[in-house]
């Protein structure tokens, strides 16, 4: 963190982005976690990694701790942590996991059908498309995320819009206040 502080202080031309984030950096008591979670195929490794580069930790990139895509909000995060939900369209996503030959792996991770059948699942992404059936449970996902109580504020965001201006600035304000208790924000598009 002290070298971003460093870079970030040096630079002659600082946006009100740079200056909100030097200004959290500079709060002794400013210890910044975020949990990034999604279904997968909606750029949060990607989010993860610019975080990850800027200094700032984030949960577990390989899922080993659970928390990446698991299907509701999670409890046991100590708060004031901030949690970032992803969403996107959802054959993109679906294509995404595809692509990368995991698809089945990770319906198993967020249908919340650990019963799956690897013999019977689609091995394509058209074959896929062609069941008309979400076996990610790609609805119900965003449903629990949506409308489970949890004792911290979840920030939605959809990837397609995750690095446009409006969208960003937000975000990264939710990602660095440092007074909780005046959240406010909810959703962003």
């Amino acid at each position: 963190m002290d070298v971003l502080k460093s870079v970030l202080a040096a630079r002659e031309d600082k946006s009100p982005q740079v200056q909100l984030l030097l200004d959290c950096l500079q709060d002794s008591s400013f210890n910044l976690q975020v949990y990034i979670c999604s279904v997968g195929g909606v750029g949060s490794t990607e989010l993860s990694n610019f975080l990850t580069r800027a200094g700032i930790r984030c949960n577990l990139l390989t899922d080993q701790d659970r928390l990446r895509h698991v299907d509701r909000p999670p409890g046991g995060i100590a708060v004031p942590t901030r949690v970032v939900y992803l969403f996107g369209d959802p054959l993109s996503c679906v294509a995404s996991h595809y692509r990368r030959q995991h698809a089945y792996h990770q319906a198993l991770k967020t249908s919340g059908n650990p019963v799956l059948d690897e013999a019977t699942f689609p091995s394509t992404f058209q074959e896929y498309v062609d069941r008309g059936e979400d076996l990610f449970g790609l609805q119900h996902h965003l449903h629990n995320w949506l409308n489970t109580p949890a004792q911290y504020e979840v920030l939605f965001v959809r990837y397609e819009h995750m690095f446009d201006l409006p969208v960003s600035t937000v975000m990264f304000r939710y990602i660095c206040r440092t007074d909780d208790r005046n959240a406010s924000l909810k959703t962003i598009a």
